[in-house]
Order: structure tokens, then C-alpha cells, then sequence
């Protein structure tokens, strides 16, 4: 009786499930072989979806019927079939972006089926998605390279010259007809428009909603060059950022006496020498909020990947996480950090803004994975405040120098060294 009534439910399971799969449909991409509707007799006929248009409140597909006496034919991309399926669209629909001329953009794109391999070409307003005229626009001086994400998928640092209007073209980064990512045939989906204003935006250190930055000036903090940039426009230049002393044993660095490490103070003689990489990072900023009491605009310790503030691991590298001092040790956040797939580590300080920033101190400062950097309370303030408005704010974050790791209450033309483990 009972493998009788398992039998029952597990067919009922797998009924349910082609039925659910059935009325949610399944993506359709330009070059796929689909069974459409034809009109002039509602009979169902062989077609190859060659344009996708998702700037219309329903989305339209131009499909090539394989009868060849029958021309080309726009319809409902709802009113073709995949193996037996309703087809859907690989990205959403009526998506709309902007930016000023010059200013570097993030793209940010959706859609049900999306994949890294997924490209983006900039075209002007009178060309046809996947037409051989819709080649990429000369207005875009940096075009949309490789995305970062999962899911939702972000081109970092888009640049148009010329203010205007542009369309979108998407590509899936499936072979449409054995064509790939070099030809326009392959970028056959219409995304949206690009408008692009012609009024330069000036650089800002402020939100409506925000705290302006200081930049401490009693404090010699010139080893770090930190700049965050918001999608909508704000910039924010020349924050303040303190290095964390592991920074110079990061990126597979195995020295760990200071003479191994080259400096800028006077080289003892018969010191060992070894390059020095400075720490780089440009990505997306992630703030970890804090919802443990419900509320999304507190930002999180970050101390452990399994606490209630730990966000799931992010799906690409060039991620840095923001946190706020304090419950544990620096270390202990860049180690959380570094387990849920973030390259790099913010912590916002709590002290009055005119207090002296940490040397973050690590007791196996040699094997920390992750560079980190603590920024000023009233600055760190200002990068919540814009991350809780913009869904995508980007980070540059480089030790432009290297900042030697001195002793405790040493100085040298950097300042004195003030270390702390949390």
C-alpha cells in the first residue's frame, strides 16, 4: 500500500511539474527552430526565430517561415512553441537605460535565462537589431565588454561620447546559425534604448540623503586611491581608505620579514628584494545589510558566512564587500568575506570622523585572502547612503604604494602606525 501511494505521488509530482514548466514556457532565442502560428490559417507551421523586440509591452518575435513562400512574419513571441512549450524571451521586457556623454555607465540587465557569456552592442536608433547595417556605434568609446553577475548581469564601465539616442542589441552568447560574438547577426534581440544626455554631470562628494566625506587632513593617508561611482551619475573621488597591513602579503605573496618586502624607506644592506603587486580591485560594491530586525539600511558586521547579515556568496568575482567595525576581529571579517566569494573587503569605522584610522592587524596577516580597507565613518556613511539608492555602485580601490608594515607606535613619512585586531 504504501509503494502503491509513492508511485501515486510521484507521478503526481512529475505531472505538476510539466504542467508548471508548460505554463511558465521556455526561453526562445534568435536562430532556435520553433513551431509558430501562422494567420492566414491558425494552423501551426516550422519557423526559425530570427529578431526578438523587448521594447514593446508584449514582446514581438520576426519569425522566418521554412515553407520560402512564405515571407517573414512578426508576431507574439507567446504564439510560438520549443519542444512542445510556450517560448519566453531570454531577457525582460520594456528595460530602459541612461547616462551623460563621457561618463562612465553600468549597464544592468534581466532576464529569466541570462549567462556570462551573454553580450551587449551598442547600435544607433535607426538600425534593426541583427541586420548586417547595425554595427557597433563609434559614439561608444568603451563598449559593453564581459558582465559580472548572476541572474541579473552588470557591463562595468560603459562609455557613449556623442549625446543621443541608441538602441541595445542583446545576445545570448548561443551560435545563432554557427555565428558567435563578432558578428552583428548574432545580436538579433532588441533590449531597449540608450539615452544618453548631453549636460556633463559634476563630480560630487554628497547625496540628498548622504554625509559628506572628510578627508581627515591631520592623518597622511596617500598610500590608498579609493573612488566609488554610482549609476545614476555620482562620483565620489579621493575618499579616504587605510590599507590593512596583510595588503602586502596578498595576491600569493609567501614573504613575511619586512626586509623580504621592498619599500620605500632606506633598504638595509644584503636585504632580500621580491616584487611588490599593490592591491587593485574595481567591482561592484555589496553593502551587508543587516535584516536581522527586518530592516535593509543597517549595515551589517559581516562576521561570519553563516550569520543572519551573510549574503549568499556572489556568483563572479570583482565583488567587495562593505561592513561596519565592530563584534569581531578584522581579521574574521576578511576570512568570511573571502569564504562567500567577495574579493575584496570595505569596513566602515565608528569613531568620530576625526579620530586616526586603524592599521587593520591580523594575527596570520601572512595567509589573510583578501585585501581590506577601513574608511571613516562620516565617508562610510556617504557609501551606505548611495548604495541604499543605486542598485549599482562601483568601487576602485588601489595601494598605489606600498605602506610598510612597521612596528606598534612606529612612523616613517606615512604616519604612526596605530594597529588594532578588531
Amino acid at each position: 500500500m504504501l509503494a502503491t501511494h509513492s508511485y501515486r505521488w510521484c507521478l503526481f509530482c512529475i505531472i505538476c511539474i510539466a504542467s508548471l514548466q508548460s505554463s511558465l514556457g521556455i526561453t526562445c532565442d534568435v536562430g532556435d527552430a520553433v513551431q509558430a502560428i501562422f494567420a492566414g490559417d491558425s494552423s501551426w507551421r516550422g519557423a526559425t526565430i530570427v529578431h526578438i523586440d523587448l521594447s514593446l509591452s508584449s514582446v514581438a518575435a520576426t519569425v522566418d517561415w521554412n515553407d520560402l513562400s512564405i515571407s517573414y512574419r512578426t508576431l507574439l513571441i507567446s504564439n510560438a512553441q520549443k519542444s512542445g512549450s510556450t517560448c519566453v524571451a531570454p531577457a525582460d521586457k520594456q528595460q530602459a537605460f541612461s547616462t551623460t556623454k563621457t561618463v562612465p555607465v553600468t549597464l544592468h540587465v534581466t532576464g529569466p535565462d541570462l549567462t556570462l557569456a551573454s553580450r551587449l552592442l551598442i547600435v544607433g536608433n535607426s538600425k534593426t537589431c541583427g541586420s548586417l547595417s547595425a554595427t557597433a556605434s563609434s559614439a561608444a568609446s568603451t563598449r559593453p565588454g564581459t558582465p559580472i553577475g548572476g541572474g541579473d548581469l552588470f557591463y562595468l564601465g560603459v562609455v557613449v561620447d556623442t549625446a543621443g539616442t541608441y538602441k541595445i542589441c542583446f545576445w545570448s552568447g548561443k551560435s545563432v546559425g554557427g555565428k558567435g560574438q563578432s558578428d552583428v547577426l548574432s545580436y538579433g534581440t532588441y533590449l531597449g534604448l540608450l539615452t544618453v544626455a548631453d549636460t556633463t554631470t559634476s563630480t560630487s562628494t554628497t547625496t540628498t540623503t548622504a554625509i559628506a566625506h572628510s578627508r581627515r587632513r591631520a592623518y597622511s593617508y596617500s598610500t590608498t586611491a579609493l573612488r566609488v561611482e554610482g549609476s545614476q551619475g555620482f562620483v565620489y573621488d579621493g575618499l579616504t581608505a587605510n590599507p590593512a597591513a596583510w595588503n602586502v602579503f596578498v595576491r600569493g605573496r609567501t614573504k613575511t620579514c619586512r626586509r623580504c618586502q621592498p619599500s620605500t624607506l632606506a633598504d638595509e644592506e644584503g636585504a632580500e628584494s621580491v616584487p611588490y603587486e599593490p592591491s587593485t580591485i574595481r567591482g561592484r560594491l555589496v553593502p551587508d545589510w543587516d535584516r536581522s530586525n527586518g530592516s535593509s539600511g543597517i549595515l551589517g558586521r559581516g562576521c561570519s558566512s553563516g550569520s543572519v547579515t551573510g549574503l549568499p556568496a556572489p556568483p563572479a568575482p570583482s565583488m567587495v564587500l562593505m561592513v561596519a567595525r565592530g563584534a569581531c576581529s578584522f581579521e574574521a571579517k576578511a576570512r568570511a568575506a573571502a569564504g562567500r566569494g567577495f574579493a575584496g573587503l570595505l569596513v566602515v569605522d565608528f569613531r568620530a570622523d576625526d579620530a586616526q584610522l586603524p592599521d587593520m592587524a591580523a594575527l596570520g596577516e601572512a595567509d589573510v585572502p583578501v585585501p581590506a580597507w577601513v574608511v571613516p565613518s562620516a565617508e562610510g556613511e556617504t557609501l551606505r547612503a548611495l548604495a541604499a539608492e543605486d542598485p549599482v555602485v562601483i568601487v576602485d580601490v588601489d595601494d598605489v604604494v606600498r605602506k610598510p608594515r612597521l612596528g606598534s607606535a612606529q612612523s616613517d613619512s606615512y604616519g604612526v602606525r596605530v594597529y588594532s585586531f578588531s
